[in-house]
């Protein structure tokens, strides 16, 4: 009978409830504010995979809090209780796109890693959880880690009762083979990419830590839904209490550091949250001498509202009837990133004024070029405010643009600070971060550079008309020539790599039909695409600089330095 019940209980439902109870004889609480259907099952989910990966990959490493406020991995106590450093701090925003997913199957998170250990504190943007090929892998994971145990018990069931000599050993080695992989499925579970980066900066200063919003928003339905959150160095920063979560999230047993803000009418006056695709995640950090509190968002690129839609959002953000009324800057491209930036502005003054605070810094990716007018008339509402970072943050793949302009790898720009700057006088300008130009760009070069290591000769190498013929650009569909030769020396660096990386997929397992095998998934194609997009690409004139975003990003970090 019991079998039977347990059989009728849903597979999440069940991992979920068995996750939950496990953990909480560890200390950590499933607890949080009272949010709508929706944000609560998004919400529950993003818990269930916090609760799977610290049971599954972090373990005992580090402290891991999944909350209905936010999920927050951290440092070892003893770590914090040494105090803050007392030096100067590294604020930066990144748009990490997408770590953990195919489209970015070729991020080197070392790389990332090495470079993000510059910073203190850097906002982030387009972190994802373990979505595609890894999360089906991580179900097949739970599924079998859940089956396992009664299709152990059933084969000790069938050797008891089996007469056969043959079907007796063969029943033997299935059980072996169980229980040797019961203990090993659990290892196998794959880590979202935003763990992989937090790992890998661990190895370089153990204090590194990351707060997350509960929950991913989409821009659209149906497309990948992103956290926004923080990754920030215990030893440098720690956080404390935010009085807008405070207020406004109402939990119950825990720290209200951190929360997604609400944007609803009893703080705004007016219920904006609607008219977000990605809604601002809120923290406080407090170093050895100061404040910040800092809010993040990935601000909407594209609009997908109908017409009765945009015609609301301009009623109740703007007060207009058209775009053209709104400003100078504005247009039909931008107006609804511009709603968005409006409404955080709106926000960043009732804050001021409800918590007579001036620390809070918009950290954000706006999607909104700086010299566009209609900054300063949103701006201006806020005084001693100025937004900063000038110079273009997106990354250009062209090497020349259409003008036959040398691009240098840079587009718009589109990540910025907007904070008080006389309440953070201590802060300079700020900078962008460009790969090329820092000491991360001399690794990048070591380890993939198909042109600075090598420089271009007239000579082609044996065998590169072919290449010029199979080579795939950007798309993966369409033929597309080398503009300059592969020299043998770039080819052979190339080829190694390759070779290291078919051999990294090729130990890849995964759970099939009850058992663990290797994972054999596109293992050819992806070892192609990695040839075409990370290297071949370098040695055109339309992917000149895409090394950069496979490795690293489509943006550049932007930075500035606090002093303390």
């Amino acid at each position: 009978m019991g079998d039977c019940l347990i059989k009728k209980i849903s597979f999440k439902v069940f991992l979920f409830i068995f996750t939950l109870i496990a953990f909480s004889a560890q200390g950590s609480m499933l607890v949080g504010p009272s949010v709508s259907g929706d944000d609560q099952e998004k919400i529950e989910a993003s818990i269930e995979e916090c609760l799977n990966v610290k049971n599954y990959i972090i373990k005992n490493q580090f402290p891991t809090d999944c909350q209905a406020s936010y999920l927050h991995f951290s440092t070892d106590q003893t770590i914090t209780k040494k105090g803050l450093k007392n030096s100067d701090l590294v604020i930066a925003n990144y748009n990490l796109l997408h770590p953990g997913t195919s489209k970015t199957l070729y991020k080197d998170n070392e790389l990332v890693a090495k470079m993000m250990n510059e910073f203190d504190l850097i906002s982030v943007q387009e972190v994802l959880s373990t979505i595609g090929r890894d999360k089906v892998v991580n179900d097949q994971i739970l599924e079998f880690i859940q089956n396992a145990p009664a299709m152990i018990l059933e084969t000790k069931e069938k050797i008891k009762v089996t007469t056969s000599t043959r079907d007796l050993m063969l029943l033997k080695e299935k059980l072996a083979q169980l229980q040797k992989d019961i203990v090993e499925a659990p290892k196998l579970y794959r880590s979202p990419g935003y763990l992989k980066i937090l790992v890998e900066l661990k190895k370089l200063d153990s204090s590194w830590s990351l707060i997350l919003s509960p929950r991913g928003d989409s821009a659209l339905d149906g497309s990948v839904e992103e956290y926004s959150g923080f990754y920030y160095r215990a030893n440098k920063v720690m956080l404390v209490e935010n009085p807008y979560c405070r207020d406004y999230e109402r939990s119950k047993g825990i720290t209200p550091v951190a929360c997604l803000v609400k944007l609803q009418a009893n703080f705004m006056g007016k219920d904006f949250s609607s008219y977000f695709s990605r809604r601002p995640f809120l923290a406080t950090f407090k170093s050895a001498t100061k404040i910040y509190s800092l809010l993040t968002s990935h601000v909407v690129y594209n609009y997908s509202g109908s017409d009765e839609e945009k015609a609301d959002l301009l009623n109740n953000i703007f007060n207009v009837e058209n775009v053209n009324e709104i400003g100078a800057g504005v247009d039909e491209v931008n107006f609804a990133r511009f709603a968005e930036i409006k409404v955080i502005v709106d926000f960043m003054k009732r804050y001021k004024k409800k918590y007579s605070a001036n620390n809070l810094i918009y950290s954000a990716d706006t999607n909104l070029n700086y010299e566009l007018d209609y900054w300063n008339t949103l701006v201006k509402e806020l005084p001693d405010y100025v937004l900063k970072i000038k110079d273009p943050t997106s990354l250009s793949t062209l090497k020349t643009n259409s003008k036959n302009e040398e691009t240098e790898g840079k587009a718009n720009s589109y990540d910025h600070f907007l904070m008080n700057d006389v309440e953070f006088k201590n802060c300079d300008e700020g900078k962008v971060y460009y790969y090329q130009n820092e000491a991360i760009g001399k690794l990048f070069d070591k380890k993939y550079s198909m042109w600075k290591s090598f420089p271009f000769s007239d000579s082609v190498t044996k065998g590169n008309e072919g290449l010029e013929r199979d080579f795939d650009g950007d798309t993966d569909s369409e033929t597309t020539k080398l503009d300059f030769p592969l020299s043998d020396a770039a080819k052979l660096k190339m080829d190694q790599f390759l070779t290291k990386f078919k051999k990294e997929l090729e130990s890849f397992k995964v759970v099939k039909k009850g058992k663990i095998e290797n994972d054999d998934f596109e293992i050819q194609s992806r070892t192609d695409r990695l040839k075409r997009r990370v290297f071949l690409n370098q040695l055109t004139i339309a992917q000149y600089y895409r090394g950069y975003l496979e490795v690293f990003s489509d943006h550049y970090p932007i930075i500035m330095k606090c002093k303390n």
